[in-house]
Formats: structure tokens, sequence, C-alpha cells
């Protein structure tokens, strides 16, 4: 299945709105990473490091969007993907950020889930994450 999907591969363009939110990028689809995607790279400063992670700057932007903006959406950038099948879709740009995005709502919202019941929107966003 995933073989059959390469670079060269023509790519067919998903209609999402302007403005999709991660919920409905996520609501009936099931996103994979094809097998010629580079594998995921979660950077781990040494101790005696003094730069940033990519994860330290998308956590503090974050931050900075909830302390400052404080209305409006956050803005993860874009995504481009190929469709594989009904409901199915193959991430070609976005990789590292779609999943540090699903890695982060999972354990942000598993550790919501040991301080108090999840309401239920907050259980439907958790459903959408199949990790």
């Amino acid at each position: 299945m995933n073989q059959a999907l390469t670079p060269s591969t023509s790519v067919k363009t998903i209609s999402l709105k302007k403005a999709s939110t991660i919920r409905e990028m996520l609501h009936a689809k099931q996103i994979f990473v094809p097998a010629y995607q580079r594998a995921y790279s979660w950077e781990t400063p040494s101790e005696d490091s003094q730069r940033e992670t990519h994860t330290d700057v998308f956590l503090s932007d974050l931050l900075e969007n909830f302390h400052y903006v404080k209305s409006g959406p956050y803005y993860f950038g874009h995504f481009l993907f190929q469709e594989a099948g009904k409901n199915k879709y193959a991430i070609i740009d976005g990789q590292q950020r779609l999943t540090t995005i699903v890695m982060f709502l999972a354990a942000l919202f598993r550790c919501l889930r040991k301080l108090r019941p999840l309401t239920e929107e907050e259980d439907l966003c958790l459903s959408l994450i199949h990790i």
C-alpha cells in the first residue's frame, strides 16, 4: 500500500478551508506517512548546549500566542497531502509539524484526563488521534 506512493506520483490537491483547524483536518480521515518520507526527528540537545530545539520554539510560540494574541487561531503552517484512497491521505509536506502536533495533543489530553474528566469536545479530539 505505502510502497505504491512515490515522490513522482502525481499529487491531487485536497480542498480544505483556508483556515482549517487540526480537528477538521483529522476528522474522518486517515493520514499516514509514506515510506519514502524521512524519519521523524525529535531534537534533544546536550546539557551544555545553548541552542533551542524545534520543540522549544514550538512551545514558546504557543505560549506567546496564548498570552498576547488571546483571540484568533494559532497558525501551524501549511500541509500538503496526496490522496491515497477514500478518506486516506499521505502527508507530503508538513510531516514533522503534524507529527509533533499530534504527539503534543495526545500527551496534553492524556495529562488533562488524569486531572479531570474530559469534556465531550476534548474526548472527541483525543479520539481523532490514533497513537
